[in-house]
């Protein structure tokens, strides 16, 4: 495992996140039409994106406390990679909002740990200022994800989005996999619940 700062190459592998996921959220829909899905049926897959999340978000901290904080976020990216498989394939929209459920437990199990690993990386002082870059990271990825995905899907097809987000999301999880080791514990488990709440509400 490569000795350097681990925040950095959690921030390199949150840019690839948010470069990844975003890439096909933004020819979601368009696909969900193309195979004769309903805007009704759109909002639906939003709606069960965030509930599977949510719930699933309950046990991700049993998880953790169990296995540590590395391997549920490995478990999360190979399940973001398999979702985008699943969406390359789809053929209905009735599998698509089941390859978004899926979305939806990688999601549940990867936010709230991450928050965590990053607060074993972090003091009390800088655990919010981490948190800060490392959603900046994200949202980076994310922007240039969005314009990304509407060109491949434009020049080539929807489904080559997909199998372009597996590729990049399978990138993440071997960066973090060989160069983001293992965390301590939050040193401040009071102050990590605190700050961690106002994140998990937005994402």
């Amino acid at each position: 495992m490569i000795k350097l700062n681990p925040l950095l190459w959690l921030y390199i592998v949150s840019f690839l996140h948010g470069l990844g996921v975003n890439s096909s959220s933004t020819v979601f829909p368009v696909y969900m039409r193309d195979l004769g899905g309903t805007e009704f049926l759109v909002s639906l897959s939003q709606a069960l994106f965030f509930l599977v999340r949510g719930c699933f978000t309950f046990f991700s901290g049993v998880l953790s406390d169990t296995l540590g904080r590395r391997q549920p976020i490995i478990l999360s990216f190979l399940l973001f990679s398999l979702a985008h498989v699943l969406y390359a394939l789809s053929r209905t929209p009735g599998s698509l909002l089941a390859s978004i459920s899926v979305q939806g437990i990688a999601a549940g199990f990867y936010w709230p740990v991450v928050f965590a690993l990053i607060s074993g990386y972090s003091n009390s002082e800088d655990s919010a200022h981490n948190i800060s870059r490392f959603l900046l990271a994200f949202g980076i990825g994310g922007v240039i994800g969005s314009w990304l995905g509407g060109k491949i899907a434009d020049s080539l097809s929807p489904q080559m989005t997909f199998w372009s987000g597996c590729t990049v999301l399978s990138l993440a999880c071997l960066s973090f996999s060989f160069l983001v080791p293992e965390a301590e514990q939050p040193r401040n488990d009071e102050d990590d619940v605190h700050m961690s709440a106002p994140f998990l509400t937005c994402l």
